[in-house]
């Protein structure tokens, strides 16, 4: 979310259709009120596979009629491209020029997804479709959808190990992933029995504050492997992009995910890690720099 710190903060409304003319009526005594806080846009749910596409579509003309940008939700989950083609068809002869492009959620008792899995794939089917007709919105879950945490970890062959002492957060997070198997030492080893566990991965996702300050990065370089998480010094130094310093947990988790996945990337960061530490905390390093500090005494 650091990201979108640069963009204008903008906000808007969301309501799902009424079923009953007067919960209509209640609707547009709360719209006219909500009006006055001068919202980007208003919005309309969709219902699940578009069961609510015509009282969707009647609650955003009449606010559209009153003076105000509103953008119907349009979910492709489910839908087949003629099912989302109509649909758009309908809101461009009705002069909808602004929607909210959703996966959505699979109906009740429907087995098949359909001909879309994501939401992505329905934006590039609008835009295919109508060009640059519709001002497209777009929504995702803060974090990760729960379906893509399992989709991605039976992607995953290699083991994730977390050197946490407190086995309970350390396995909650992971399995937030969607790992099934995670392996958490509980129990202190030997220097070359870690040493050799961690070679054995390829990053070392730090989830606690190290006891010895940097001695995990420093492990992490021994072993030509990257550290994800930890704030000590050897962390903050080699390991500038991916240490834990002023990053929360779902960030320090989407960088061990994009890792994970990306051999090149993750190879490019271990590389400027270990180019880093010859650099800056090489011995011969620290030896010229205390040189420099005598020096100048």
């Amino acid at each position: 979310m650091e990201s979108q710190r640069k963009h204008p903060r903008a906000f808007s409304f969301e309501f799902f259709p009424p079923k009953t003319p007067e919960g209509m009526e209640k609707l547009r005594s709360t719209w006219k009120q909500l009006a006055q806080l001068k919202p980007r846009f208003f919005s309309c749910t969709y219902g699940a596979g578009g069961s609510t596409r015509d009282r969707t579509l009647e609650t955003v003309l009449e606010i559209q009629s009153a003076g105000h940008r509103a953008a119907p939700h349009i979910s492709c989950i489910g839908a087949t491209r003629a099912d989302i083609a109509a649909t758009l068809e309908l809101y461009r002869a009705r002069g909808v020029d602004h929607v909210v492009a959703l996966r959505g959620d699979l109906p009740s008792g429907l087995g098949a997804s359909g001909e879309f899995r994501y939401a992505n794939e329905l934006v590039a089917f609008i835009r295919e479709r109508t060009g640059d007709w519709f001002h497209i919105e777009v929504a995702c879950y803060p974090e990760y959808h729960p379906q893509t945490q399992y989709e991605y970890s039976q992607s995953i062959s290699q083991p994730v190990t977390v050197f946490n002492f407190d086995r309970r957060r350390g396995a909650k997070l992971i399995s937030e992933i969607g790992f099934r198997k995670i392996r958490v030492h509980e129990k202190r080893m030997g220097y070359r029995a870690y040493l050799g566990e961690v070679a054995r991965h390829k990053i070392i996702f730090q989830l606690d504050r190290s006891r010895v300050p940097g001695q995990v990065a420093g492990d992490a370089l021994l072993c030509r492997s990257v550290c994800v998480g930890g704030d000590g010094a050897i962390e903050r130094i080699a390991f500038p992009e991916t240490c834990g310093e002023k990053r929360g947990d779902a960030e320090l988790i989407e960088i061990a995910q994009r890792l994970l996945t990306n051999e090149n990337e993750r190879r490019a960061v271990a590389e400027h890690a270990t180019k880093i530490a010859k650099e800056k905390l090489s011995f011969r390093a620290g030896r010229e720099t205390l040189a420099r500090f005598f020096a100048e005494m």
